[in-house]
């Protein structure tokens, strides 16, 4: 039997079929939304209990930022739209002595504006840089990984500082490593359904009757021998990123070598991507500029660039260049000196 918020049925408000790519209400689309069910579910429970019943005829909202789109142009047909933009849980930043804990559908604003998020330069840094006010208003943190669009800042950021997304079901919650969110996800993944993942644009480890709940980060406990870069190339200001390299570095105590390495890239592939082979070459190397463009020059062996806007050889020679800039940048924050 439906609970009593289960079974209250709203229609979506006309405006928000607004367009940002466009500019404009698509007043055809908002007709044939009006006739979906839209819920707004109170507790992540209540979520899990419609996932269970519906499955994949559901399509989870949480910001609607890469969704709305796609509805628009009628890409995504909504039969079932569950809006989990209102449930406490998912929409609070919570920090402790040993993490930080952002709910999967809280805003990039919201971030950008929470105390408790300055823990993590790199982080706001990147979020800063993404797309414009209206795109950090309405995008989420939980949205961005579930859609697996590889040109997303927020993933290769994510990978580096060692995040781990939490997933849960009505069996229960499991966390998983932000690589493994793609690394480990077939084609089927991708192809299993109506509501794929949040509309997922590239496969995601997550199966139709699970939500991601929040995402965590460590705190960094290494005595002032970490720093971390973002930094990317559009193709336009706030556009598409042709190529986004993120780094995280932690030096010996003397601060002249690199102790260990992330490396964790955008829009490269067709999922967000690491470096590991980049990684490794780095782990014991001198802080030195041609030590760092040498383990640099090894990134070919990681990714396969897409030939999305530019060619591959373009994309792949700009990440390089990112990387190397990202990485030297990451050791001079992280206290040590480039010769």
């Amino acid at each position: 039997m439906q609970s009593e918020t289960e079974s209250r049925i709203r229609q979506r408000p006309q405006n928000a079929c607004f367009s940002r790519w466009q500019g404009e209400i698509s007043t055809r689309r908002c007709q044939s939304m009006s006739d979906q069910s839209y819920r707004f579910p109170d507790s992540i429970e209540e979520v899990k209990r419609i996932l269970d019943r519906h499955n994949d005829e559901v399509t989870i909202v949480s910001g609607g930022q890469t969704l709305l789109p796609l509805v628009r142009d009628g890409t995504v047909e909504l039969d079932h739209a569950v809006d989990i933009s209102r449930i406490p849980a998912l929409t609070r930043i919570e920090r402790t002595a040993e993490k930080t804990v952002i709910g999967s559908a809280v805003t990039y604003r919201d971030i950008l504006a929470s105390e408790k998020s300055d823990r993590h330069p790199m982080l706001l840094e990147a979020i800063d840089g993404i797309g414009d006010r209206q795109v950090r208003s309405l995008g989420t943190i939980g949205g961005a990984l579930a859609s697996g669009e590889p040109a997303l800042d927020i993933i290769p950021v994510l990978y580096c500082l060692d995040a781990t997304v939490v997933i849960g079901s009505s069996d229960g919650t499991r966390r998983v490593d932000v690589d493994a969110l793609y690394r480990n996800a077939t084609k089927e993944t991708e192809l299993r359904g109506p509501r794929e993942d949040y509309i997922g644009l590239a496969p995601v480890e997550i199966d139709a009757s699970e939500i991601i709940e929040a995402i965590e980060i460590p705190a960094i406990d290494d005595d002032g021998h970490h720093g971390e870069d973002y930094r990317k190339q559009t193709n336009v200001a706030g556009g598409w990123t042709i190529s986004g390299v993120g780094t995280s570095v932690s030096l010996s105590a003397t601060r002249d070598r690199i102790d260990s390495a992330r490396v964790g890239l955008a829009a490269v592939g067709q999922t967000g991507a690491s470096a590991p082979t980049v990684e490794t070459a780095l782990e014991g190397t001198p802080t030195t500029m041609q030590e760092i463009t040498k383990s640099v020059e090894q990134l070919g062996a990681d990714i396969e660039p897409t030939t999305t806007l530019v060619t591959s050889q373009y994309r792949l020679q700009v990440a390089k260049t990112l990387a190397s800039r990202s990485i030297a940048e990451a050791v001079t924050r992280a206290g040590g000196e480039l010769e």
